[in-house]
Formats: C-alpha cells, sequence, structure tokens
C-alpha cells in the first residue's frame, strides 16, 4: 500500500492546538500528499497506515479520526508547528514556576535553578605548571578555548590557532578529557571549558648585557595553567538561549552527545564482557 494514497475517512474540527497540522491532513485526505515529509517516522508508518484511523477505501462508516493520530504514533508533537522543526519535539524539564515568563515555552530561567543545576554537575580539573611563557599571552589562547561552547569547538578553535601555545593548551585540554572519561565515561561531546587561564609562576631574574661595559636586569616569565571541563547541563543551555536558532543548535548538540555516550557505553560493556570471560578462562585453567 502505497503511502501516498493513504485517505482519511473523517477529519473532525481540529482544536486551536491541531490546527496548524490541518495542511497535513488534507494533503493526505486530497492523495497528493507524500507521507515521507514526516521526518522521524521510522517503522511507525506501517502502523499507521494499518490503524483504524487510515485506510485506502472510501468507505465513511468506521470511526471518525483522531486529531492526536500522528502525535500518538511519534510523528509529530501535540500542538506542533512545523514537524521538522526539533524545537517542537523538545519537551523542557523545567515547570513554569522555574521562568520569569511563564507564558512562553521558553523563558529565561530563574537564577536560583541555574545554579542548583550548575552545582550538581560533575567537573574535572587539570594543571600545567611553570610553563616558559608570558602570563599575559597564554591568557589569550586561553581565553579563545573558554570563549567556545563546547570541548570539541575549543579544541577545533586551537587547531586553527597561530599562536605558539595553542598546541599546548590543547593538549592539557585533552588530558583532563581523558580523566573524564576514566572516571565517568564522560565524553568529549559531552564537556565544556568551564575555566581556563594563566596565572603568573616563579619569575627567573637574569643579567640583561648591554652596550659600553653597562648591564641590567631582566625577568624569564613563567606561567600556570589550569582547566577546569564541567559537565554540560544541555536542558539549561536549551532554556538560557536566546533566540530559536541558538535553542536548535543546542537540541542538535544534545542528540550528538547521547549518541557519542550510546556508543562508548556500548564499547565499555563489551571489553568488560571480555575482560570476564578472559578471567573465567584463566580461573579454569
Amino acid at each position: 500500500m502505497s503511502a501516498a494514497r493513504v485517505l482519511i475517512h473523517k477529519i473532525p474540527a481540529l482544536s486551536a492546538q491541531h490546527r496548524s497540522l490541518s495542511h497535513v491532513w488534507r494533503a493526505m485526505a486530497s492523495g497528493r500528499g507524500d507521507i515521507s515529509i514526516l521526518k522521524g517516522a521510522g517503522s511507525n508508518i506501517d502502523r499507521i497506515a494499518s490503524s483504524k484511523y487510515l485506510s485506502t477505501s472510501t468507505n465513511t462508516s468506521s470511526d471518525p479520526i483522531a486529531p492526536t493520530a500522528l502525535h500518538d504514533a511519534g510523528y509529530v508533537p501535540e500542538g506542533a508547528d512545523d514537524i521538522t522543526d526539533p524545537l517542537e519535539y523538545y519537551v523542557s524539564p523545567f515547570p513554569p514556576s522555574a521562568h520569569r515568563t511563564t507564558q512562553r515555552k521558553f523563558g529565561q530561567l530563574l537564577p536560583h535553578v541555574v545554579q542548583k543545576r550548575l552545582a550538581a554537575l560533575r567537573t574535572y580539573a587539570g594543571r600545567q605548571n611553570d610553563l616558559r611563557h608570558s602570563p599575559w599571552r597564554l591568557n589569550l589562547v586561553c581565553s579563545l578555548a573558554a570563549r567556545a561552547d563546547d570541548l570539541p569547538e575549543s579544541l577545533k578553535q586551537l587547531r586553527f590557532c597561530i599562536k605558539s601555545r595553542a598546541p599546548l593548551v590543547a593538549s592539557v585540554l585533552r588530558r583532563t578529557s581523558n580523566l573524564a572519561d576514566m572516571r565517568d565515561g564522560l565524553q568529549p561531546s559531552q564537556l565544556e571549558v568551564a575555566e581556563c587561564f594563566a596565572t603568573k609562576g616563579v619569575h627567573l631574574k637574569r643579567i640583561d648585557i648591554k652596550g659600553r661595559g653597562r648591564f641590567g636586569k631582566k625577568e624569564r616569565g613563567h606561567s600556570h595553567m589550569r582547566v577546569v571541563l564541567r559537565e554540560i547541563d544541555f536542558d539549561v543551555k536549551i532554556a538560557s538561549a536566546r533566540t530559536p536558532g541558538e535553542r536548535r543548535k543546542w537540541i542538535r548538540k544534545k542528540a550528538a552527545a547521547d549518541a557519542d555516550a550510546a556508543v562508548a557505553r556500548k564499547e565499555r560493556e563489551e571489553l568488560e564482557a571480555m575482560q570476564r570471560a578472559y578471567d573465567a578462562q584463566a580461573a579454569k585453567s
């Protein structure tokens, strides 16, 4: 049965929250609609096509179609304006009382809500001491890494940075990221650079030789660098975004981070299973 030939028996009056989907219903009822526009449907297409709401016949004696048929099947969320917009699929975990403005789906969160969420996140610190570099110059590179959205973006910025200490800062970030992976299994896409700065180290005093038998003193600058990686709270990022485009960006980043975490979790489970099998075989022998 072709999905484009699926006909709807009967369309009742849609409520205000489903009126935005009327163009989808009308296209399918006229036979001109293509169900492939319903992105993210997956294997639910056959289930919808074989349900009591959709059929290829024109018999109007069957049950009327429910306005939430596609929503209940996993196609579009309730009240969606655009079935391809990730903002329509996102469900905020914050209650209306956590926002300054309760009349909108996305509003500015109250400060105490954000502080409570950030305080519960896991952090990982890394250091590099006695760097032969000026702290002022090193802070220029550190500020570049701290301004990025997440750790992969920071590493990408440092990769194309022309400063001489950019590779060093990138290596410290990778080392701290490996620490997060070993402790809690967090991937780089789940981390952000919460802190990255350089402070003054022990400067070595040296003689500055000048002409005509004169001399002065100079200092060999040294720096200490500190890096703090923090787990990303994507829900806070999405709620704190100022524009719809920024919210869509963070929703996509959250999906990518969840996918990376699932792959890493599967690999870790396989390694643990192989280790258990090896230990069992060694015990028998």
